[in-house]
């Protein structure tokens, strides 16, 4: 039952475009400052090793230090049990906080003895913060959708049934669902497009296809006796919403991946990918915030040897 004028829906992805153009240099290394944080221990066979920590600093710095430093006395403590590849497997199967994964070897040649590990390293958002964000952005999504749904009040008025009244709150719920006769745009093109953000949303939220479908649909519930509270409740948006959008979300998230793995940096990468997957993008900045940069090597070699070869490659190559 709504109507959405499509050039307010241009303007607004073009500001936020905008806003978000230089998104790539946010996380560009070389406009961040990094902090170093070494550990050195002995597993339980006698083979020493170390964990390089270079931690971006800047918002929530505090926070990833201190998850480094979680982390490295686990790994630490683990390996007083048990040699330090065995612990390293397990916490790489175990642990969603690693990523990148590159093995590092004692020469230039990969058949030679691997030395260590260099990764990413991400913090983790927990369930009721990821809830909490879903919620809050599908609800402001919704309050949006309520002020465009209030300009274009001349228009909606016709399928006004409820006033604001405790009778009419008694009488929406004892109606129940209705088969909308609206015009076909407003029953699937529109319905579409808010289903698909609701589904996006939770998507970007590191939720799965079922549950950003059911999201999806709580969200088109919500719209349906909320923000349409003076219509009664459509039967048949409440069938296009979830899955139209939960169909169609999901080709544009798809599609917005593809560009990322297969198109290089450049002019029209991070345009496309904001235009297919907006609240991706904006997700994923607020979740860099949080997680920052950090790079992570792991080292199977003497302290002492590590820093002598260092210092040799500063030294002779100016590395």
């Amino acid at each position: 039952m709504i109507k959405i004028r499509l050039g307010h829906t241009i303007i607004l992805l073009i500001c936020t475009l905008l806003v978000l153009w230089d998104f790539e240099a946010y996380s560009a290394d070389a406009d961040k400052e990094f902090h170093r944080l070494e550990y050195n221990a002995v597993d339980k066979s006698g083979n020493p090793f170390m964990l390089e920590w270079d931690i971006s600093k800047g918002f929530f710095f505090n926070n990833r230090k201190n998850e480094a430093l979680k982390f490295s006395t686990e790994i630490i403590s683990d390996a007083e049990k048990n040699d330090i590849n065995t612990v390293f497997a397990k916490r790489l199967i175990e642990s969603n906080n690693i990523i990148n994964v590159n093995p590092i070897y004692s020469g230039h040649n990969e058949v030679e003895n691997i030395t260590g590990y260099e990764f990413n390293y991400t913090l983790q958002r927990s369930q009721v913060y990821l809830a909490v964000r879903t919620s809050a952005e599908i609800l402001s999504f919704v309050a949006m959708g309520m002020i465009n749904y209030f300009m274009m009040k001349e228009v909606n008025a016709a399928d006004w049934e409820y006033k604001y009244s405790r009778h009419d709150v008694k009488r929406k719920f004892a109606d129940g669902w209705c088969w909308d006769p609206n015009n076909f745009n407003t029953n699937t093109i529109y319905h579409l497009y808010a289903g698909a953000t609701y589904y996006m949303i939770a998507r970007s939220n590191y939720y799965s296809i079922t549950e950003s479908f059911l999201w999806s649909f709580g969200g088109s519930l919500v719209w349906e006796y909320f923000g349409e509270w003076r219509e009664q409740v459509s039967l048949n948006d409440m069938i296009f919403t979830p899955t139209l959008g939960a169909l169609t979300g999901e080709l544009f998230i798809q599609t917005a991946d593809y560009i990322d793995k297969n198109i290089k940096i450049g002019f029209l990468r991070e345009p496309l990918k904001f235009i297919l997957h907006p609240f991706g993008t904006i997700n994923k900045m607020l979740d860099s915030s949080n997680s920052g940069d950090i790079r992570v090597r792991l080292i199977f070699a003497n302290p002492i040897q590590t820093a002598v070869e260092r210092k040799i490659e500063r030294d002779l190559f100016h590395r």
